[in-house]
């Protein structure tokens, strides 16, 4: 099949995609310069259409699968939550090129605060869009750690297609559209399916390996972590985290990190050990050392977020670590794309 990217940043959702075996990514959109340059690299022959307001869609190729997670700025409990009356809301924008190229398949990605912003407002406006243009939907939560990552980074995953499918559910709906209105419940759950202005709620599968299994898990990679070294919230800061690591750290003669990527067999990893040491066993490589110096290696942070070894290279520290906690990893894309398939 032929997939197209929106909001692309260094696509590890297309990547899943594709290693799930959906197809091949023919065109993207992505308007950052330094997103754009790891994009064409890896995808040489892909055009990167640039900004998705400034494409006139009906000259561009249709599609099987479009994928894209538009902004979550508006929707992120990092930031003010504004939602729609966020100028980076940008789900209409999305919505439009949906009404436009009408694929059969479409993937959409966010934060968990999604289900939540506007007082479940925002999220039943996605639902409602679709429901007009004939898709049925399901999503859920998934995360990180449901791959084996060392990291929860938990995200909600929106998967359409053409047509109404037949519900036959055991409990009573959770929402109900009557003439373009929803029935808004107290919170959308976590899981659930929309087929013909009706949804219903999904039980919640606990993933193998969880975090049960693999905890305590490391902070999972933001795209502010280039900006701060130290944080009172340990929990919350990847960069503090590596700090409290048992000595001695992976280190170099001059007494800073960047012993090489395999550097990171050196480091006691505490607390963290078991989750380290199955991520290696699932992604095939040693962890690379977790710090340069006193700064959080963006080596790390890549082989955290299940990418290539060298994905963003040729780019800045803090540039690589921006994009890389923006990204998705392209191990759970994979496991969505089976879903698509399905």
């Amino acid at each position: 099949m032929r997939i197209g990217s929106l909001f692309s940043g260094i696509d590890g959702l297309g990547l899943g995609l594709e290693r799930a075996g959906l197809g091949n990514l023919v065109w993207r959109a992505e308007t950052d310069q330094a997103g754009g340059a790891v994009l064409a690299r890896h995808w040489p022959g892909v055009p990167n259409l640039g900004d998705v307001r400034s494409v006139d869609w009906n000259t561009v190729p249709k599609v099987d699968v479009l994928c894209g997670g538009f902004p979550c700025q508006p929707s992120s409990s990092a930031g003010k939550r504004l939602g729609r009356l966020d100028p980076r809301w940008m789900w209409p924008e999305m919505a439009r090129v949906v009404e436009c190229l009408r694929p059969p398949r479409i993937v959409v990605e966010n934060v968990r605060g999604l289900l939540t912003i506007d007082q479940g407002q925002g999220f039943a406006g996605i639902l409602a869009d679709l429901d007009d243009m004939g898709y049925s939907v399901r999503w859920w939560l998934q995360s990180a750690a449901s791959v084996g990552a060392p990291h929860k980074r938990e995200r909600v995953f929106i998967v359409a297609s053409t047509g109404v499918i037949d519900l036959v559910p055991a409990v009573e709906p959770a929402a109900v559209r009557v003439e373009g209105v929803w029935d808004i419940p107290k919170r959308w759950p976590v899981a659930g399916e929309m087929s013909g202005g009706v949804v219903w709620g999904k039980p919640v599968v606990k993933p193998i390996p969880s975090q049960d299994v693999i905890a305590p898990l490391l902070p999972t990679p933001t795209a502010t972590d280039a900006k701060r070294n130290r944080t009172s919230r340990p929990s919350r800061c990847l960069m503090e985290a590596l700090q409290l690591l048992p000595a001695p750290q992976a280190s170099d003669a001059s007494g800073g990190g960047g012993g090489g990527q395999d550097s990171g067999d050196q480091v006691d990893w505490g607390i963290y050990t078991l989750a380290i040491r199955q991520w290696e066993s699932i992604f095939g490589a040693p962890a690379p050392d977790p710090l340069v110096g006193r700064s959080l290696s963006a080596d790390f942070v890549e082989w955290m977020m299940g990418f290539p070894s060298g994905w963003t290279n040729g780019l800045a520290r803090t540039v690589r670590l921006r994009l890389l906690g923006n990204a998705v990893l392209p191990q759970v894309a994979e496991a969505v794309g089976k879903e698509v398939m399905m």
